[in-house]
């Protein structure tokens, strides 16, 4: 009788944002997919997870606080852990350009979860094979609309 196969071992997302029950939540939902994920409300918080954890993808937030945001959080990961996908969130116009500037995904808020499986999709699908791979936009990321309110 053969030996059963070693079982597949989780993707990994790290996300970061300041308010902690949306990273709670999306860790939740990305657990619920299969994936291992941890959510902290710092960057230095998440510094010390990266360098400590191998992980697939960095989702996080544009607004980290004054000092520093998610793009500038991706521009360092980019220097230092260059194999490592990340996405900004943005619920603005100045998170997207500067995703665009940094060159990654965005993920504009409000999303709905199917928008969030669809960028955990595509990044499984980039990692699938031989390590971590370069992802692109899914089409399906598309804003949320946002209920239009009277003055």
């Amino acid at each position: 009788m053969p030996a059963p196969a070693p079982p597949v071992p989780a993707l990994r997302l790290l996300i970061v944002d300041d308010a902690a029950a949306v990273g709670r939540a999306l860790a939740r939902v990305a657990r619920g997919l299969g994936w291992a994920a941890d959510a902290v409300t710092s960057w230095e918080q998440a510094q010390r997870l990266l360098g400590a954890t191998p992980y697939h993808l960095l989702l996080v937030d544009f607004g980290l606080g004054e000092r520093f945001t998610g793009a500038d959080a991706i521009a360092w990961v980019r220097r230092a852990y260059p194999a490592l996908s990340p996405v900004l969130m943005s619920c603005g116009d100045a998170g997207a350009a500067a995703a665009a500037a940094v060159a990654c995904p965005v993920l504009l808020k409000p999303f709905r979860p199917d928008q969030f499986a669809a960028l955990l999709d595509a990044v499984a699908a980039a990692t699938a094979g031989a390590g971590h791979g370069t992802i692109e936009q899914p089409a399906e990321l598309r804003p949320f609309p946002r209920k239009e309110t009277t003055s």
